[in-house]
């Protein structure tokens, strides 16, 4: 699976388990996570997406910087598994 598919997968989850998520595009904005996770116990977290081997750009590392510094959830995921671990561990399944 390439790294949209995995991102799909995960939103399909998601849904399943009563969760929402939104790829959200904002116009001239670089790096933004590839989806805006919110969690049914009303915890939002944002997830970045990446193919297998793949980096964070200079771009995607400011915004996990500026997300951590207000005490958001950041991640990197690189399969739809590892997101779906990341949601359960915070939920504590």
């Amino acid at each position: 699976m390439n790294e949209h598919e995995h991102e799909a997968e995960f939103a399909k989850w998601l849904k399943k388990h009563g969760h929402d998520s939104e790829r959200l595009l904002l116009p001239n904005v670089r790096g933004f996570p590839d989806r805006t996770v919110w969690l049914a116990n009303g915890q939002t977290i944002y997830v970045e997406m990446k193919k297998p081997g793949g980096r964070l750009t200079i771009h995607q590392k400011r915004w996990k910087d500026r997300l951590e510094c207000t005490k958001q959830t950041w991640a990197s995921c690189w399969s739809s598994d590892e997101a779906i671990e990341l949601v359960e561990g915070i939920l504590d399944v």
